[in-house]
């Protein structure tokens, strides 16, 4: 599995947010952290994870899918770091 940051802003409806939680949400592994943001952990390409968000976002929303590599830094909680160890484990 990979893991994969993605960064979104939504300037629409709240049904566009609901769709974009859900379908995050329907992934193996996911954690919103701060917001607008997410990691997720999946087998899925960037390019498949972009066609199941692209109905969820309008032309003026933005969205980024990066791939992460296990190679990082930062101040989180220690939950968020554990959650980000064990998707690195898969």
């Amino acid at each position: 599995m990979a893991v994969y940051f993605i960064s979104y802003k939504l300037n629409t409806h709240i049904q566009h947010a609901t769709l974009f939680n859900k379908t995050i949400q329907s992934y193996e592994g996911w954690m919103f952290h701060q917001e607008s943001t997410v990691l997720l952990c999946t087998k899925a390409f960037s390019h498949q994870i972009y066609d199941q968000l692209k109905p969820c976002i309008a032309e003026e929303d933005t969205l980024l899918i990066v791939k992460v590599r296990n190679d990082m830094q930062g101040w989180l909680p220690p939950e968020s770091w554990n959650w980000i160890q064990q998707a690195f484990k898969y």
